[in-house]
């Protein structure tokens, strides 16, 4: 399974704030960073516990935040500003005139998939046509899929002993059916023409999902045990 694009966490303990670098981010990732509101001062500390000086002058640090570049997001409780350090430690400032900031937080990113296309043979048993695919992202946005199963379209594109009626499955990482589908009309058809990603022929078959991060697998097989060329597809409709 794929590891999510970037990792966030803040911690808050008797006043303090901390924030892990995003495993993304930077070289040094596994770092700790602690805003000390006393000293004004924001520490770092390596996974073995050294200590250094990331920042300091700062007004009552409160809230630590990174992007997934590795920026480190402050919010300056005391001078109401929110200041942005690059991961050299440069410091600018990012808002001001705010009211005692103090936490920090990023909107999830959205997850990103590559379209992927498999054309193969369909035979039985475990001879089946298998489309894998992975969702990545921080695992708190799911990502719309469309996944086709074509068969009776292929043989207007010149393919020779195409499967006339698929049957198309998505499975889980652990080998669950989320959802299945034979003829792309009898669900969802509504929405899947919405995508402007439809199927050509009514045999065909589709599913519209909305996913989390995480591995899947698109299984086609034939109704009643028939046989023939296929073709799945899967496309990111977000």
């Amino acid at each position: 399974m794929k590891k999510p694009a970037f990792l966030r966490l803040l911690v808050t303990v008797a006043g303090l704030t901390a924030a892990l670098v995003p495993a993304s981010a930077r070289a040094a990732a596994g770092d700790l960073y602690e805003a000390d509101f006393s000293s004004g001062t924001i520490f770092k500390f390596t996974p073995a516990g050294t200590k250094s000086t990331f920042a300091s002058g700062l007004n009552v640090p409160g809230g630590l935040a990174f992007d997934s570049s590795g920026n480190l997001f402050e919010s300056d409780n005391g001078s109401n500003t929110i200041f942005i350090f690059t991961p050299a430690g440069t410091k600018s400032t990012f808002a001001t005139g705010l009211n005692g900031p103090i936490g920090l937080a990023f909107e999830p990113t959205t997850h990103q998939l590559r379209n992927i296309s498999t054309r193969g043979f369909v035979g039985i048993g475990d001879a089946v046509l298998i489309g894998g695919f992975i969702v990545g992202g921080n695992g708190m946005v799911n990502g719309k899929v469309l996944i086709r199963a074509a068969g009776p379209s292929l043989t207007a594109q010149g393919v020779s002993g195409a499967l006339q009626d698929p049957i198309l499955r998505l499975f889980d990482s652990h080998g669950t059916v989320l959802l299945s589908n034979n003829n792309w009309k009898d669900t969802q058809q509504a929405e899947i023409q919405a995508t402007g990603l439809a199927p050509t022929d009514d045999r065909e078959s589709a599913i519209l999902a909305s996913l989390p991060a995480g591995a899947f697998t698109a299984i086609v097989t034939g109704v009643s045990n028939t046989t023939g060329i296929a073709r799945v597809d899967v496309f990111n409709v977000q």
